[in-house]
């Protein structure tokens, strides 16, 4: 309970939960990150069922990932969850070596 309540009051989890407010309340945000979804979701669709993808739907996928990246909103969400993220790693890897047991790793989490 003390280890959760260090995270909980940690400058890294309380600028996340900060950045992850202020994303769900920013509708331009929301705009992006939905479209850029939905584009996904579509080619995994077109994908899945053996159709071919066009270059130019790719391109369309890179550039909403570019927007979403260069929107300050939610450029702060991945910024302040990749800093959680590590600070998590860091307590993993800490936890390991004093126990001599492997936790699971947290690389590539989307949170």
């Amino acid at each position: 309970m003390e280890l959760a309540d260090a995270i909980l009051n940690c400058p890294e989890y309380l600028t996340f939960n900060k950045a992850q407010r202020q994303m769900s309340y920013d509708p331009d945000a929301q705009r992006l990150i939905q479209e850029f979804q939905q584009k996904q979701q579509s080619l995994l669709w077109i994908q899945q069922v053996g159709g071919r993808i066009e270059t130019n739907d790719v391109q369309e996928l890179k550039s909403l990932q570019a927007k979403l990246v260069k929107h300050p909103t939610i450029g702060a969400y991945f910024q302040s969850q990749q800093q959680l993220n590590e600070l998590v790693q860091i307590i993993n890897d800490t936890i390991s070596k004093k126990t001599g047991i492997k936790l699971a790793s947290t690389a590539g989490c989307c949170g």
